[in-house]
């Protein structure tokens, strides 16, 4: 804290120090969410005034179930979140049941409303999703064309000269090619790492691409199912459980990171005064020093002409 350019003292430039950082303590423990899961807090605040009878209201009450399945998930791997209940007594475990239970019982009848009628937002919607399937089908193709890559290589490393084995002494014998061999043989092992992070890759885009054909089936299923009608007390019904379980994680996150902040309100105190540093030299000193200097020379010139000299 460089209290002579703020024009303080130094006991105003400690306190200010310390003032300061413990501002920041609160600010940085209470505005932001640095205490809880990241992907838990990194979801959107769940909306409680959509209309999920529409098919603008339903899609973004299906965005946000997703949001909150993936936010609840992280709670409940959380050991110090799994036991937290909201006032309703409510646990993440509980959430994801209620999740399933909306999804099964509550979910493809909302399907079928909100997509029933042939809209330009439902062509809209029912085309971007068939993009989505299309350009990860791609990206599942480039996966498939570096394994197939990878099981060219390895095939024609292990095609190459082997080591020879003397049978008299028991020993391994190396022909010419045997650094060819190791070089190989090192090469197979660092794509290893490489074919294990493809294969994970191709189960995910191959699962995500599951799930959106899934989502396009019920998109026509829907339309076919133009002549059924879902009834209003089964949609209000539904809105209603929707906003419960939207309610409820909205609840955990907040009873979460309430838990937290009380359990470390701070990352740290201050015992100790801190290190107050002024500048060695400021401007007025150079105008002291400039004047003692030309005292000296004075000083000096006189001495010189009063000294008597030596005859």
């Amino acid at each position: 804290m460089d209290y002579v350019a703020l024009e303080l003292s130094k006991e105003q430039g400690q306190q200010l120090a310390v003032d300061l950082a413990t501002a920041w303590n609160t600010v940085f423990t209470t505005q932001f969410k640095s205490q809880v899961t990241p992907a838990a807090i990194s979801q959107r605040i769940p909306l409680y005034s959509l209309d999920v009878t529409s098919t603008v209201g339903f899609l973004a009450a299906e965005n946000q179930l997703k949001q909150i399945e993936q936010g609840t998930e992280a709670l409940a791997k959380d050991g110090r979140l799994a036991a937290l209940t909201t006032q309703y007594g409510t646990t993440a475990a509980d959430l994801l049941g209620y999740l399933e239970d909306f999804r099964s019982i509550y979910f493809d009848p909302l399907y079928v409303n909100a997509f029933a009628q042939d809209s330009a937002l439902s062509g809209l919607y029912r085309r971007d999703t068939q993009l989505q399937i299309n350009e990860i089908s791609e990206d599942i193709e480039e996966l498939n064309s570096r394994l197939t890559d990878i099981q060219q290589f390895q095939r024609g490393a292990l095609g190459s000269s082997s080591p020879s084995r003397d049978l008299n002494n028991g020993s391994t014998q190396y022909d010419g090619s045997a650094l060819t061999e190791v070089v190989s043989l090192a090469e197979r092992a660092a794509l290893s790492g490489y074919l294990e992070q493809t294969l994970n890759a191709r189960r995910e885009l191959t699962a995500k691409r599951a799930a959106l054909q899934t989502k396009l089936q019920r998109i026509d299923n829907a339309a076919e199912l133009a002549n059924m009608s879902v009834t209003d007390d089964f949609l209000k019904v539904a809105v209603t459980r929707y906003n419960d379980v939207a309610g409820a994680y909205g609840g955990l996150v907040e009873a979460a990171r309430a838990m937290l902040i009380a359990e470390t309100p701070s990352y740290f105190s201050p015992i100790t005064q801190p290190n107050t540093s002024g500048r060695l030299l400021e401007k007025r000193d150079f105008l002291f020093i400039a004047l003692a200097l030309a005292l000296g020379g004075m000083l000096a010139v006189i001495a010189a002409l009063i000294w008597p000299q030596k005859s």
